[in-house]
């Protein structure tokens, strides 16, 4: 199955039994299920998931895809904004081995486990970010592991789960989890243990903010000063990464792959102007590097809302400075930066619908 949308349907969006298509550039929104499954609900089944879309979906359990007895591989999938009223946001896995490979899993809620659920399954979760997910009941908004699952973690983020990235519950079975070449936020202080739970802590794990943009087509892509650049598993030996990351970069940049769904390039977030339009604003910055003051020269070809703002590395904003109407001609701004502390940043200023972005160092 190729282009295709599902949406808005008052019950499972996608229901596969006993079979194993390739589904490819799907897109399965807003579904709603009162049980199993409000995006996809797989029982016996086997397919293979490339490009594949599932967003804002809702179910009683896996409110994104439901696994039942299924071995699928999900390759450059986004799996965001669906809810479980009690397990499984993003994905319920039951007697399940799925194959997660470049695939992000965002914003999903749930009772427990808001990106993940898994129960007596074995999945393989590689070069995945887990972020800004959410446990209604502090059961692990990243991965709940219950049932005697092992879950095999590699060259991924979690990060920003709420209360916590991963919990191994070992009250009933034994559950086990091995994490190595992974981003995990406040490391193993961020997986919360229960009862018999196991966790292989291997090499090559940090606990650094990933630095996601956090802005446009790829929120979730990694800046220049990502510390998961290169940061990826050096043996890559019989792993079946894609060709291609999630945003169609080559998945190997300087001879490692870097950790979560993306591949940093150097081009990321950089656009070519066009000949043929005309800027609203004409901007520039000095000094740069600086110290204690920035001076801001701006050029309107008409008269225009502005705002104007200064964000880290992460895209908090640090400094906002002006939102108003500027008339048309020259602009200048002094901005005083002794309170900022040493660092990178970034000047964004929106005029209109257009926003321009400058770097600047503060020493």
């Amino acid at each position: 199955l190729y282009n295709i949308q599902i949406t808005n349907n008052t019950s499972i969006g996608l229901y596969l039994s006993r079979s194993d298509p390739i589904l490819e550039n799907i897109q399965i929104t807003n579904n709603v299920h009162q049980t199993r499954g409000g995006g996809m609900f797989l029982f016996l089944s086997n397919p293979t998931l490339k490009n594949v879309l599932v967003g804002g979906n809702t179910a009683l359990n896996g409110g994104g895809i439901y696994m039942q007895e299924s071995d699928p591989i999900i390759q450059n999938a986004i799996i965001s904004n669906n809810t479980a009223s009690e397990k499984g946001g993003g994905i319920f896995l039951t007697q399940s081995n799925p194959i997660l490979n470049n695939v992000i899993i965002t914003g999903n809620s749930a009772d427990k486990g808001g990106g993940i659920h898994s129960d007596n399954s074995n999945p393989v979760i590689q070069n995945t970010s887990l972020a800004d997910n959410n446990s209604v009941s502090n059961y692990s908004g990243g991965i709940y592991c219950v049932g005697g699952s092992y879950i095999n973690l590699i060259n991924s983020v979690l990060w920003n789960n709420s209360p916590t990235q991963i919990f191994i519950q070992g009250v009933y079975a034994q559950n086990n989890e091995a994490i190595s070449y992974s981003d995990i936020q406040d490391g193993e202080d961020g997986i919360v243990i229960s009862g018999t739970g196991i966790l292989d802590w291997q090499e090559g794990n940090i606990n650094e903010g990933p630095m996601f943009l956090r802005s446009g087509d790829h929120p979730y892509q990694i800046n220049d000063y990502s510390p998961c650049i290169d940061a990826g598993t050096p043996d890559t030996t019989g792993l079946n990464f894609p060709e291609f990351d999630i945003a169609g970069n080559p998945r190997f940049v300087n001879n490692r792959i870097d950790m979560g769904a993306y591949e940093w390039n150097m081009f990321v977030g950089v656009e070519e102007p066009d000949p043929d339009e005309t800027e609203t604003a004409k901007v520039s910055i000095y000094p740069n590097p600086l110290n204690d003051h920035l001076f801001i020269d701006f050029e309107l070809e008409n008269e225009t809302n502005i705002t104007l703002e200064i964000c880290n590395v992460t895209g908090k904003r640090m400094k906002a400075l002006t939102e108003k109407s500027y008339t048309r001609g020259a602009q200048h701004c002094e901005v005083k930066t002794e309170d900022l502390p040493p660092g990178i940043y970034f000047l964004r200023l929106q005029a209109g619908n257009e926003v321009v972005t400058k770097k600047v160092v503060k020493l």
